[in-house]
């Protein structure tokens, strides 16, 4: 299982603070930044992972959304509510 944050720079507080919190829980914690991420070498993320966007600020929070959307599958547990 892996926790994967899609965050900004601008969130150092809150990305420390979720880094912390899955070390102390032996998780894997991948942060995926729009200013590097490569969406040909990222695909969907694997049943059992998890997914968390940070709160980002307005201006880039489109990339931000993307991302989270491109990263998002079946299985992947998010803090969405789903009908399923």
């Amino acid at each position: 299982m892996t926790f994967h944050a899609v965050t900004t720079a601008a969130n150092p507080t809150i990305n420390k603070l979720l880094q912390q919190a899955c070390a102390a829980r032996s998780i894997t914690c991948q942060f995926h930044l729009p200013e590097n991420f490569d969406f040909t070498a990222t695909g969907p993320l694997p049943p059992g992972d998890l997914l968390y966007r940070v709160a980002a600020p307005r201006r880039g929070s489109e990339a931000v959304r993307s991302i989270e959307q491109h990263l998002l599958s079946r299985g992947v547990a998010t803090f969405y509510r789903t009908d399923e």
